[in-house]
């Protein structure tokens, strides 16, 4: 789950969701140790986080164990 906001915020509806099926879920968003509250632009503070795409792949790579 990405989420444009601290990470984990949405975990407790995902679980819910998926109650009846086995799932693994990582969520993606700011990092609750890590927010910012001076960034410049959205777009600044999307890549501060590692939510823009390039941090969005980087991210999912690394899950999977890819290079």
């Amino acid at each position: 789950v990405v989420e444009p906001y601290l990470e984990g915020t949405s975990a407790a509806a995902v679980a819910a969701a998926l109650a009846d099926r086995p799932a693994r879920v990582v969520h993606v968003g700011v990092p609750r140790d890590a927010e910012l509250r001076r960034y410049g632009t959205p777009r600044d503070h999307a890549a501060a986080h590692g939510l823009d795409a390039a941090g969005v792949r980087r991210r999912i790579k690394g899950l999977l164990g890819c290079s």
